[in-house]
């Protein structure tokens, strides 16, 4: 059992996933999003594993339906939120946040 390092595996548990609704919802606020869209996140319960389905899935169409009507604003979330996963940042090493 020496010293070496294995990569990480592009599948691992990354913390956002884990998220609770309040948690997401902070994140969004973070992001600039308007509290209906906050209040809309908790009260359909997105959690980080919902969260990681619309935007693997159907991103910009789920978000506008929380609320994000600005077309850029769902973009940045979309985009904020793959770099959040650890499977984005080892394929895609030179993409600014």
């Amino acid at each position: 059992m020496g010293g070496s390092t294995r990569p990480l595996p592009l599948d691992i548990e990354y913390e956002a996933k884990n998220w609770s609704p309040k948690e997401v919802a902070e994140w969004f606020e973070k992001l600039g999003c308007d509290e209906s869209v906050l209040e809309q996140v908790i009260a359909n319960e997105v959690d980080g594993k919902v969260m990681d389905e619309i935007i693997t899935i159907r991103d910009h169409i789920a978000l506008e339906e929380l609320g994000v009507v600005d077309g850029s604003k769902r973009h940045e979330i979309v985009r904020k939120w793959l770099h959040l996963k650890p499977s984005f940042l080892q394929c895609h090493p030179r993409v600014k946040k």
